[in-house]
């Protein structure tokens, strides 16, 4: 058995900028599973109950929104990886908004913030990887997988703590506020690979 050749991916430029944005989307995403429960306990009406159950919807919107995300990308003109960049990039662009909304928001509305940042944020991860698979050369899929998630981990690993220590002193807001510049520069990273995708 032979482990993915990572380092091999070093001189794949697209490839490399998407798996830099990896890094800050995988932050948000981590991120905002592990305090959506504890901050809609501690900032809105929601009970631990009710507060679970938004979490749970938001993974389900997650779910649809890597399966509408996928078919829309299938249909969208250009190769497989800019395809993908492109509804990855718009979809995740509708995370930011809605990461940016979510402090303003109060229940109802802010299960309805949570629902759509399920399909911008944590509905990306399949367009991620496929467009990862789409940017590798041949035999290179597993490097390139493999390179993405390390990033979207290592994002997990060192954000949460900053957003909890940011939510201590400074209240959730600014953490949120956080979250939403993390997308934003997760975005910035796809369409950087998506054009340097094209100008290959």
């Amino acid at each position: 058995m032979s482990f993915p050749d990572v380092g091999a991916l070093w001189g794949n430029r697209p490839l490399m900028a998407l798996a830099a944005g990896g890094f800050f989307v995988g932050a948000a995403i981590y991120t905002t599973t592990g305090y959506a429960v504890p901050y809609l306990e501690a900032d809105t009406t929601a009970t631990a109950a009710v507060a679970s159950v938004v979490l749970g919807v938001t993974q389900l919107t997650g779910s649809a929104g890597r399966i509408g995300a996928g078919a829309l990308a299938d249909r969208v003109r250009g190769t497989a990886a800019t395809a993908s960049i492109r509804v990855f990039s718009g979809q995740s662009g509708l995370g930011a908004v809605a990461m940016a909304a979510i402090p303003f928001l109060a229940m109802p509305s802010a299960a309805v913030g949570f629902a759509i940042l399920g399909v911008g944020l944590l509905g990306v991860t399949g367009l991620y990887h496929g467009a990862l698979v789409a940017l590798a050369g041949e035999g290179e899929s597993g490097a390139a997988t493999a390179a993405g998630q390390t990033t979207i981990n290592l994002g997990g690993l060192v954000v949460p703590p900053v957003f909890g220590y940011l939510a201590d002193t400074a209240g959730y807001a600014t953490g949120w506020d956080l979250l939403a510049v993390c997308i934003a520069v997760g975005v910035g990273c796809a369409v950087v690979a998506g054009r340097l995708a094209t100008a290959d």
